[in-house]
């Protein structure tokens, strides 16, 4: 075989592969992984008919939106990455998932690493920008049903995804309305009882501790 220029060159770029970090972390190695290959399904909204028990934009557990009819009853628990870091593992190492892209070895390693050293979050970048969110015009209300466009932003380019917390005051806790944000634009739909709420954000760049933003009063007849 003759050895051209174009083969020299992606054997150089072969051999300068980067070795995979002793502890691969969350913040620095794990969450672009998956933000590039996973979150896209593996985050609400849900695609592709893919469990709704988990979701792999967000190291921490998290919980379903709260849609309770019955006030005994409590909202369903999310896993979050930290929790499935054996699965993910599992499901790269035998290359089931992503069903269309398979990984590379050195992500897939990237993984088996992080499980086994205990899936460690990592420490924040101290230069990282944080991300940001805002309401596009009036809020829409009907039939106990709130809408609104929104327009969430990272200077850094991170994917960003976050969730819709609704406080009706009196010392109860906020409930979680929805967790579909999600970067970019959107428009969003959520069940509210009639009452006073105190609409915000919790958004998550996978970087730094949950980004609050305060949305406005809503008052659902």
């Amino acid at each position: 075989m003759k050895v051209t220029p174009a083969i020299l060159l992606l054997l150089a770029a072969g051999a300068c592969a980067p070795a995979v970090p002793a502890e691969p972390t969350w913040v620095d190695d794990v969450r672009p992984i998956l933000a590039a290959n996973c979150i896209r399904c593996h985050s609400p909204p849900y695609l592709a008919g893919v469990p709704v028990t988990f979701r792999l934009d967000k190291y921490e557990n998290d919980q379903a939106p709260d849609l309770r009819i019955d006030e005994d009853d409590e909202p369903e628990p999310l896993d979050g990455a930290g929790v499935y870091a054996e699965q993910i593992a599992d499901q790269a190492s035998s290359e089931s998932m992503p069903p269309r892209f398979p990984l590379t070895s050195r992500q897939i390693d990237v993984l088996t690493t992080w499980f086994e050293a205990g899936a460690p979050h990592g420490d924040a970048r101290t230069d990282n920008a944080r991300p940001t969110m805002v309401v596009s015009g009036d809020f829409e209300i009907a039939d106990e049903r709130v809408a609104l466009e929104y327009e969430i932003e990272d200077a850094d380019g991170d994917i960003v995804t976050g969730q819709l917390l609704a406080d009706p005051g009196g010392g109860d806790e906020p409930i979680v309305v929805s967790n579909e944000l999600f970067v970019g634009r959107g428009r969003l739909k959520a069940f509210l009882a009639a009452g006073t709420y105190d609409l915000s954000a919790e958004l998550d760049d996978g970087n730094d501790d949950m980004v609050e933003v305060e949305l406005g009063t809503v008052e659902v007849p």
